[in-house]
C-alpha cells in the first residue's frame, strides 16, 4: 500500500507495492504531495495533478496522455524520455528538474517556468513557448 499526502483533503492510497510501470487512467492527484517517488516507466492516462507538488519525483520514461499539469510547483523532479501526448502542461513552475530528450510536442505548455532545468534533447510544441519563462537552463538551441 502506498499513500500519498493531499493538501487539505484526505490522502490518497493506492493498493500497490511499487509505483514503477504503473498503469492509471483518470486517477485524481490534485493538490498531492509527491516527495521522492518513483513513477518511472508509468503509463499516465487522463491523470489530474492540478496543484500538486513534485520534489525529487522520478518520473523518466514515463508517458503522460491526456494528463493535465496545471499550477504544479515541481522541484529537482525528473522527466527524462518522457511522452507528453495531447497533455496540458499551464502557469506551472519546474525548478531544478530535468527534462532530458523528453517529447512535449503533442502537448499544450504555456505560462510556465522553468528555472535551473535541463532541457536537452528537449522537443517543445510549435506554439506557447513565447509565453514560457526560461531563467538558467541548460538546452539545445530552440
Amino acid at each position: 500500500m502506498i499513500e500519498i499526502d493531499r493538501t487539505h483533503d484526505v490522502s490518497i492510497k493506492l493498493d500497490v507495492d511499487t509505483l514503477q510501470g504503473i498503469q492509471l487512467t483518470n486517477t485524481d492527484f490534485h493538490r498531492c504531495v509527491l516527495r521522492s517517488l518513483d513513477f518511472s516507466d508509468a503509463q499516465l492516462n487522463g491523470v489530474d495533478f492540478r496543484s500538486a507538488e513534485m520534489d525529487k519525483t522520478n518520473f523518466s520514461g514515463a508517458k503522460f496522455i491526456k494528463s493535465k499539469l496545471i499550477l504544479v510547483e515541481a522541484k529537482d523532479a525528473i522527466f527524462e524520455n518522457c511522452l507528453f501526448d495531447e497533455s496540458l502542461i499551464l502557469h506551472s513552475h519546474f525548478v531544478g528538474a530535468s527534462f532530458k530528450n523528453a517529447d512535449l510536442s503533442k502537448s499544450t505548455i504555456e505560462n510556465v517556468t522553468f528555472t535551473k532545468c535541463d532541457l536537452r534533447g528537449t522537443v517543445f510544441p510549435p506554439n506557447g513557448l513565447e509565453t514560457c519563462i526560461f531563467n538558467d537552463v541548460i538546452h539545445d538551441d530552440f
